[in-house]
């Protein structure tokens, strides 16, 4: 036996209606029966009660908190008691939950909407709102065209792009995003969660846009979350295209050339122009940052690049450590004038002290033997490269002390000793010392040339 009339709603009501008549029929037999007018009275008041009842039920079936509210939600319990029973579905992180019957159902429904989450209605085939976090009261002809997320969405695509000396790269991009934000009050949304505070702002217009922005890929029509993805990776393309591989990888490049830029710079750019993107705009979605994994390279492309990176970090090597022996012979020629002014100064104040009591013959006696001593310790090579600079200058102090020309001191220089001076080149003998047969000239002629 078919009974699939009684899932009718009006139906079942007519049958309770009967069934209450029946009670009252079963309550008042036997007894006197009353008139017309009673009888009138106490339908009405089954009526008025049922109509009552209803009514309290409604305001605390939904979250309500003005008599708009109420009205809209009577509304729909009316609706349902009396067969025109829409549609009551939950929109949740940005999925439509209810059972296939509920889907189904066309009429002025009820949809529950949590904070992250958005819903697109549309009658017939034209859009009639976007509704945002909330209770949203569907009108009669209303259907859901789309619901959507309004949490940050983050999606990867694989991407390959050729660089400008024809180089394969393959590599991931990824996209951080959402839809734009507004400050416009959710249409269509009530109920005490509308006045609550959300953390995922609405906006109307970027939900419209999103749905109705007829993005397709292959014939079929992408969803508004596909879209970044596949934006970024032609952005990618561009970009590399305009680049060198080997430009890429280098820490830092000249500003002279502004089409040529490091990874980093490049990763920037890229972001940029995807956060600026005319076609994301226009469906309503706003980008926070664009990733690009590890390039991955033909090996033959790898090896090239690591002997490449060799053949540069040898080079800085190199320039470090010239720079570095650079730098130690002028700290070694520093001190080799530092030594000569301390050694000059250091003489010249020993001779000073002993000035006043010396006799001029004395004092070239002193200075004759310091200028021979100086020219034998100058007569070693090796001396001569540690103490380089320092011979010309002691001679120099010597011959101010000695107060001679300077005809008188390369007499001397040459061995022309003073009448009564003992020549430091000869013994006790009368021989000649060591050392004797280089001048103090030619040391200071050989210091000077070094």
């Amino acid at each position: 036996m078919n009974l699939a009339f009684l899932k009718d709603p009006r139906v079942r009501l007519a049958l309770t209606l009967l069934v209450v008549l029946g009670v009252i029929v079963g309550l008042n037999y036997g007894l006197p029966w009353e008139s017309p007018i009673g009888f009138a009275v106490d339908l009405f008041g089954f009526g008025f009660m049922f109509v009552t009842g209803l009514i309290l039920i409604a305001q605390f079936s939904l979250p309500v908190a003005s008599w708009d509210e109420r009205v809209q939600a009577i509304s729909r319990i009316f609706g349902f008691a009396f067969g025109d029973k829409g549609p009551v579905v939950f929109v949740k992180d940005g999925k439509l939950v209810g059972t296939p019957e509920e889907l189904k159902r066309a009429g002025a429904g009820v949809i529950l909407v949590d904070n992250a989450s958005a819903v697109v209605l549309e009658k017939g085939l034209k859009f009639s709102r976007a509704c945002g976090p909330g209770v949203v009261y569907m009108k009669p002809h209303e259907t859901i065209k789309a619901t959507l997320d309004l949490r940050k969405q983050s999606r990867n695509v694989p991407a390959s792009a050729l660089t400008k000396d024809g180089i394969k790269v393959e590599t991931t991009i990824g996209v951080t995003f959402k839809l734009a934000a507004g400050g416009e009050k959710p249409e269509g949304a009530g109920g005490a969660a509308s006045r609550r505070w959300r953390p995922y702002s609405f906006n109307a217009r970027s939900a419209f846009q999103a749905v109705y922005g007829g993005a397709v890929g292959k014939d079929v029509p992408l969803a508004w979350t596909d879209l970044p993805p596949l934006v970024a990776a032609e952005h990618f393309r561009d970009l590399l295209a305009r680049q060198k591989l080997d430009d890429l990888f280098r820490p830092s490049v000249s500003n002279a050339f502004p089409e040529t830029m490091s990874l980093g710079d490049f990763i920037r750019r890229l972001s940029e122009d995807v956060s600026e993107s005319p076609v994301l705009r226009e469906h309503g979605i706003q980008v926070f940052g664009v990733s690009v994994g590890a390039f991955d390279l033909h090996a033959e492309v790898q090896k090239q690049r690591v002997l490449t990176w060799e053949a540069e970090w040898k080079k800085r090597a190199e320039i470090k450590l010239v720079a570095g022996e650079a730098e130690a012979d002028k700290i070694k020629q520093r001190a080799r004038y530092t030594a000569r002014e301390e050694v000059d100064a250091t003489l010249m104040k020993a001779m000073s002290d002993r000035t006043a009591q010396m006799t001029a013959e004395d004092k070239r006696d002193i200075g004759f033997r310091i200028m021979e001593a100086v020219r034998q310790l100058m007569s070693d090579s090796e001396t001569r490269k540690s103490f380089r600079g320092i011979g010309p200058g002691i001679f120099t102090s010597v011959r101010d002390w000695l107060g001679l020309s300077e005809e008188e001191f390369e007499q001397a220089a040459e061995g022309e000793y003073p009448a009564g001076a003992a020549g430091p080149a000869q013994d006790a003998d009368g021989q000649d010392g060591p050392g004797a047969e280089t001048t103090a000239a030619e040391a200071g002629t050989e210091e000077s040339a070094k």
